[in-house]
C-alpha cells in the first residue's frame, strides 16, 4: 500500500510539472522526459521507498515530539505562573468583595478598577510587546508580559485594600450614601430651602470641613441635652443636700443655745447659793460632767 501511494504521489507530481510547463513549451524536451521518468522511476524504486517511509517521517516525528515537549513544558510552566498570580489577585478580590458586601459605592469602585485592569490586558498584548522590544524572543517575551502583567495586577489589587482600609474608604462611602438618601429624600417631599429640617443639608457655599461638622451637630446636640439633663439633676440634688445641711445646722445651734442658757442658769444658781465644800464640789462635778457631755462653747 505505500509502494502505491508512492508512486501515485510522483505521477501526481510529474503531471502537475507538464501541465505547468505546457503554456511556456509546446512540446516537452527529450530532457523534460527524461527527467519526469527519472523521478516517476525513483518514486518507484524500493531503496527510495524504504528512505520515504521510514527515515524522513521518523526524523520529523522525533523533531515533532522535541518541539511538543518543549512547548509542552513552556505552557505548563506558564500556566504555574499564572496560577500564583492569578491566587494573589484572587486574594485581595476577596478581600475587597467582602469589604463591599453590603456597600454599592465601594461595588462601583471594585468594577471601575477591573475595567482599568481590563486596559493593562490590552495594553500589554503580545503584538505591541513585540513592537516596543523586538529583539526579545517571542516565548521569551510571552513568558515576560504575563509575569509583568500578573505581578502588575497583584500589586494593584494589594495596594487598593490597602488604601480602602487605611482610609477607612468603605465606611466614608457609606456615609456618603446614606446623605445621599437623606438629600433625596428631602427632594421628595419638596422641602423649602429655609426649612427646619434643611438646617444641616449641604448648600453650595459650604466647605467640606463644614459639610462633615453639619453631619456631626445633630448626634452633638444629643450628647449636650443629654450632659445638661445631669447636670440638671445634679444641681437640684445639691439643693436637697443644701437644705438638709441648713436644717441639721440650725439644729445644732438651737441645741447649743439651750445648753448655754441652762448652764448659765446653774451658774447663776450655785452663785447665790452657800453651800458648804463636799456641797459645792458635788455641785462642780456635775457641771464638769454636763460641759463635757455638751462639748466646748463657742
Amino acid at each position: 500500500m505505500d509502494t502505491l501511494t508512492d508512486a501515485e504521489r510522483a505521477d501526481a507530481l510529474a503531471a502537475d510539472l507538464a501541465v505547468e510547463q505546457q503554456p511556456a513549451l509546446a512540446e516537452p524536451s527529450t530532457r523534460t522526459r527524461t527527467s519526469l521518468s527519472a523521478a516517476a522511476a525513483t518514486a518507484r524504486s524500493p531503496a527510495r521507498r524504504i528512505t520515504l517511509s521510514r527515515t524522513e517521517p521518523e526524523e520529523v516525528q522525533d523533531k515533532d515530539e522535541a518541539m511538543v515537549e518543549e512547548n509542552g513544558d513552556e505552557e505548563e510552566e506558564l500556566q504555574q505562573q499564572e496560577t500564583l498570580l492569578s491566587e494573589e489577585a484572587i486574594a485581595a478580590q476577596e478581600e475587597m468583595a467582602e469589604l463591599a458586601k453590603d456597600n454599592p459605592r465601594l461595588q462601583q469602585m471594585n468594577i471601575a478598577l477591573e475595567k482599568f485592569l481590563g486596559l493593562v490586558d490590552v495594553a500589554t498584548e503580545q503584538d505591541k510587546f513585540l513592537a516596543a522590544i523586538p529583539h526579545v524572543p517571542s516565548n521569551d517575551l510571552q513568558r515576560l508580559s504575563r509575569t509583568l502583567v500578573g505581578q502588575l495586577k497583584s500589586f494593584v489589587l494589594t495596594q487598593h485594600v490597602q488604601l480602602v482600609q487605611g482610609f477607612e474608604i468603605d465606611a466614608r462611602l457609606a456615609e456618603l450614601s446614606e446623605m445621599v438618601e437623606e438629600a433625596n429624600a428631602r427632594i421628595a417631599k419638596g422641602l423649602q430651602p429655609d426649612s427646619e429640617e434643611l438646617k444641616d443639608a449641604w448648600r453650595p457655599h459650604l466647605t467640606a470641613a463644614q459639610v462633615v461638622l453639619a453631619r456631626q451637630i445633630p448626634e452633638q446636640r444629643d450628647e449636650i441635652e443629654r450632659l445638661e439633663a445631669q447636670l440638671r439633676e445634679l444641681e437640684e440634688d445639691n439643693i436637697q443636700q443644701e437644705i438638709q445641711l441648713k436644717a441639721v445646722k440650725a439644729d445644732r445651734e438651737a441645741q447649743v443655745s439651750k445648753t448655754r442658757s441652762a448652764l448659765s442658769n446653774l451658774d447663776k444658781t450655785v452663785k447665790a447659793m452657800d453651800f458648804d465644800e463636799a456641797m459645792e464640789k458635788r455641785i462642780r462635778e456635775t457641771m464638769d460632767a454636763l460641759l463635757i457631755e455638751v462639748g466646748p462653747r463657742g
